[in-house]
């Protein structure tokens, strides 16, 4: 699998890890056989993408995680939701200099 760096929104309203399809195949991860899929909406559109587990990291820290693969998907961001991103860590939000911390959580 390709290192793949990407801009990610940490979003606590997201289910899942949102990820624009198109980033599949160049970090080598197959979406013909998904894990699952999924269907929401957002910003008055309907999406649907393909579920499938796979290696993320930020700086050292790396785990395995779902990423909802998202069809069209139309913005200049990805998202880090709770399945793929707030479950592996604990996080606190330190607004007052627009930055976050995270720490990993063992399971």
């Amino acid at each position: 699998m390709a290192d793949l760096p990407l801009a990610c929104l940490v979003d606590s309203g997201a289910a899942y890890n949102r990820f624009h399809e198109d980033f599949a195949e160049p970090a080598g991860i197959s979406l013909d056989d998904p894990d699952g899929t999924d269907t929401f909406a957002a910003g008055g559109r309907r999406y649907e993408g393909r579920i499938v587990t796979v290696r993320l990291s930020i700086a050292s820290l790396e785990w395995e995680a779902p990423v909802c693969f998202v069809k069209g998907w139309d913005q200049n961001f990805q998202i880090l939701g709770h399945e793929g991103f707030f479950r592996w860590f604990n996080v606190c939000f330190h607004a007052a200099n627009e930055q976050l911390s995270i720490e990993r959580v063992e399971h």
